[in-house]
């Protein structure tokens, strides 16, 4: 025997579905059987012993049961797994309660069995993230498109040389206020120059880089000049560009930058998933979206957020209003009818 073997109960659909589960986990460095097939093999371990738990063999034929060798057999998983064999080798109450909880669940195999399947569905294969992983960069990117173009047809008279708020006079203030160090604090392409044409130039590159993002999204290169055109247009954007949604699309595209890969791919567009880490951060960065907009709405001091009657007038009032934002206004009271506005 070359590999460390697991020896499982193949008539315990509990054991099997996790057993299939680990495997993906594990790859080629363990090996695993069910004690109906190598049992024989095994004199020295009763049949109810592999009935009751499982097996664990060592290289060297060292038998380690239940608790302990599922702890075992995780340690080979990653570093959560050799997290937990070490607390069970090392701390004697963590290994006690362990084989006690093993022990229950053992005996109530068909409960543990129903309560996986509510958990996880009928299938606890590891995901593998595919389907995001291809479709979430092409969304962004279109995403990212709206926003250059919508911006692009609007650019002269918003930050352009006779627009409302001239990123020559952005440019100038900064200067004036933090010297040669505001080049830092404030990254933009418009340190160069703040012609017209360098406008037109990023929101026109912007544009077609969003369209090869969407149709070939595995290229950091690309993406990176994407996230920094905005980021140039933004920085200098004073009123038009200060909202939420400008910061959020900034950092979503920062994150996905490592989400891609780094040597562009010439051939197909097949996207692995980001590493986990990412995807921890993009759960972080959409809880504290949430968790601020909620925040900033309870301390703005409105009575109609605390009283939670602000939704009767929000839809029609927002800024931006949305097309179909009237008509979500009028389904506030149940009936299809509004009340009359004050």
């Amino acid at each position: 025997m070359t590999l460390p073997l697991l020896i499982y109960d193949a008539d315990c659909r509990f054991c099997e579905r996790w057993v299939e589960r680990i495997k993906e986990a594990t790859g080629s460095r363990v090996g695993f059987a069910p004690y109906q097939e190598v049992a024989h093999r095994f004199p020295n371990i009763s049949i109810q012993a592999f009935e009751n738990a499982v097996q664990w063999i060592e290289q060297d034929r060292e038998v380690y049961s239940g608790a302990k060798a599922a702890f075992r057999l995780l340690s080979f998983t990653g570093n959560g797994g050799r997290l937990s064999w070490w607390l069970y080798r090392n701390l004697p109450p963590f290994a006690v309660v362990s084989e006690a909880v093993y022990r229950q669940i053992a005996r109530r195999r068909r409960i543990a069995s129903r309560i996986t399947g509510w958990l996880w569905g009928p299938s606890l294969r590891r995901p593998t993230y595919q389907l995001s992983a291809k479709t979430f960069p092409r969304l962004l990117a279109a995403i990212y498109l709206f926003a250059f173009a919508s911006l692009w047809v609007q650019i002269d008279g918003l930050i352009g040389s006779s627009g409302i708020w001239p990123v020559q006079e952005t440019v100038s203030s900064v200067l004036e206020r933090l010297g040669p160090s505001g080049i830092f604090r404030y990254p933009t392409l418009f340190w160069f120059s703040q012609e017209d044409l360098l406008l037109h130039l990023v929101c026109g590159g912007g544009t077609v880089l969003s369209l090869i993002s969407i149709f070939h999204p595995a290229s950091w290169p690309v993406w990176f000049l994407l996230w920094a055109s905005y980021l140039s247009l933004v920085t200098v954007g004073g009123p038009f560009l200060s909202f939420q949604w400008d910061v959020l699309l900034l950092e979503v595209g920062f994150l996905t930058l490592f989400a891609l890969p780094f040597v562009p791919r010439l051939r197909g567009t097949a996207l692995n998933a980001p590493p986990r880490s990412i995807s921890w951060l993009y759960r972080w960065l959409l809880f504290r979206f949430m968790f601020a907009s909620g925040v900033v709405k309870l301390t703005s001091n409105d009575a109609t957020w605390r009283n939670l009657s602000a939704l009767t007038f929000h839809y029609e009032t927002q800024p931006l209003p949305t097309w179909i934002g009237w008509d979500v206004h009028q389904l506030r009271d149940g009936t299809g009818e509004g009340e009359e506005d004050p």
